[in-house]
């Protein structure tokens, strides 16, 4: 959602409502009307087609008419993913607010604030037995929850993993007390049976802002988790 214009997504979804969908790693560009199809690599932007002026890229594509096999298949195509796809809500108009004003670097702020954020720190790794059975899971049931499963990390028994939600940058001390730094977006939790009882599985999509790493970023993430250590 990072790449896409935050305020058009706000008009759109006014006239839409929940028929504005989304989907993680999703890049096809098909436009589909009752005059036919366009499959291009195109973006429906100033710079794919020239709205306000001459296009700033080089692009190319093929046009189908309306009705022709591979119009048909298209179509065919677009519905399955179409139900595939989740409702464009508050949250996702949220960080696209954030991250279409973002510096080159893909901080979600271009001040680098972290309004809107929590902090989740972890240093322990997860049970392998555990790991195998959540890694199962989420092979199995990726497609339902339309994410990809390279972008995916989670979390065992979080504080509070019943009502997570929204946004998250995670601090992981690692096995020889090196930090990680990443940004998470929520995805859903899932209780899985253990030898000892239960445990809650967290999975979150991994974020690609690579400027979280940034060296002044990492003393203001600090800083918040102090705070709220207190």
């Amino acid at each position: 959602m990072g790449g896409t214009n935050a305020n058009s997504l706000i008009e759109i979804r006014k006239k839409l409502g929940n028929d504005l969908r989304w989907i993680s790693a999703f890049h096809p560009k098909v436009y589909l009307s009752d005059l036919g199809c366009i499959i291009c690599s195109a973006n429906l932007s100033n710079n794919g087609v020239g709205f306000l002026g001459q296009n700033g890229l080089i692009e190319v594509g093929v046009f189908h008419e309306y009705g022709s096999s591979v119009y048909t298949q298209a179509k065919d195509w677009f519905d399955k993913c179409f139900h595939q796809a989740l409702p464009v809500s508050d949250v996702e108009i949220d960080i696209a607010c954030r991250t279409w004003s973002a510096d080159r670097k893909g901080m979600p702020d271009s001040d680098g604030t972290l309004k809107g954020w929590n902090v989740i720190l972890t240093y322990e790794e997860i049970d392998e037995k555990l790991k195998d059975d959540a890694n199962i899971f989420l092979e199995n049931n990726h497609s339902k929850y339309s994410i990809d499963i390279n972008n995916v990390d989670f979390f065992q028994d979080l504080p509070e993993s019943r009502i997570l939600s929204g946004y998250y940058i995670n601090v992981h001390v690692g096995s020889r007390g090196k930090i990680y730094i990443t940004a998470l977006r929520f995805l859903f939790s899932k209780n899985f049976e253990t030898t000892d009882g239960k445990s809650i599985i967290s999975y979150f999509e991994a974020l690609k802002w690579k400027g979280l790493l940034l060296k002044n970023l990492m003393r203001k993430f600090f800083q918040k988790i102090v705070q709220l250590g207190k």
